[in-house]
């Protein structure tokens, strides 16, 4: 297992998890979570995909339902 670290992020106002993520990215943070009972989650794990790419590896969280997960 490369990476040990998993960061959740969680009920974050949206303006700010782009920031959050970057100083993660520079603690050494590459595996993340956001919890889908956070404002805005999906466009956030879309987000962090279309600005980190290959570079950090995003997933949901607290997926509670079918619905959710697809």
């Amino acid at each position: 297992m490369e990476h040990k670290i998993i960061a959740i992020i969680r009920c974050v106002e949206p303006k700010d998890v782009l920031n959050i993520v970057h100083a993660l990215y520079e603690g050494g943070v590459r595996v993340l979570e956001i919890t889908l009972n956070s404002q805005g989650a999906l466009k956030s794990i879309k987000d962090i995909e279309s600005k980190w790419g290959d570079l950090i590896t995003v997933g949901a969280g607290t997926v509670m339902d079918c619905d959710s997960a697809k």
